[in-house]
């Protein structure tokens, strides 16, 4: 992922640093590919939820600007973007990175339908209103600019209890293959990645509702359906 990311792109153009938006930088992928972008020349435009909780490394680094957006509500996606589209000014945005995301572990037959949409909120809904927003940016660029949706192999391959992660993040693999030829005539890239289980942590966040999880279903059953998964797990090509 260090070279792809890189290579997308020369650094400036026009002798103006190119401008790059990412949303969650304040760990994870997002954290690292800020770092990595902005000590290699690109001015680096960062969301988070939280501006205080900001790793000094970020907040301090000369090269990126921190914003604070939440994803989850489309209302301060608009106002948080407002000040965002000022900075980005004239010379446009080169690439958005969607980055942000979160995964909400269980079992689809129990898990909660608000729950379920604040997934897609985060993972689909929320990108697709910033891609609306900084088209005109993107645009303003011109040729070359580029849309980077960060996927999951999870959008390849569904596993059990990443129901709503999953499906979120299909819905982000078919919203990039439309985009993608939908942009392709104004000459705007739309790539996407689908990185594998990386030490990150998302996955620590949602470790009480694993726990939930695993309470439901021996609760049901006696904990059968746990262990024939176990069991699975360890000879998945039974």
């Amino acid at each position: 992922m260090r070279c792809n990311l890189y290579c997308l792109a020369l650094q400036i153009q026009n002798g103006v640093l190119k401008k790059v938006l990412i949303t969650g930088i304040n760990s994870g992928i997002g954290y690292h590919l800020a770092l990595l972008l902005a000590d290699h020349g690109f001015r680096v435009i960062g969301t988070l939820r939280d501006f205080d909780k900001a790793p000094a490394e970020i907040s301090q680094h000369p090269g990126i600007r921190v914003f604070e957006m939440h994803i989850d509500s489309d209302e301060d996606i608009e106002n948080a973007y407002k000040p965002i589209r000022e900075f980005i000014g004239r010379d446009g945005l080169f690439a958005l990175i969607n980055n942000a995301g979160m995964v909400e572990p269980g079992p689809l037959a129990y898990i909660p339908i608000d729950k379920f949409k604040y997934v897609f909120q985060i993972n689909v809904f929320g990108p697709l209103k910033l891609i609306q927003l900084c088209l005109d940016s993107l645009l303003t660029h011109g040729k070359g600019s580029r849309i980077i949706n960060m996927s999951s192999v999870s959008g390849l391959f569904a596993s059990p209890f990443l129901g709503a992660y999953a499906g979120s993040k299909f819905a982000l693999e078919g919203l990039s293959d439309s985009l993608r030829r939908e942009l392709n005539l104004l000459g705007i890239h739309v790539i996407k990645l689908n990185p594998g289980s990386l030490k990150t942590g998302i996955w620590r966040k949602q470790l009480d509702m694993a726990q939930n999880t695993r309470r439901i279903y021996l609760s049901l059953t006696s904990g059968m359906p746990m262990k024939l998964f176990s069991k699975w797990n360890q000879n998945p090509s039974r």
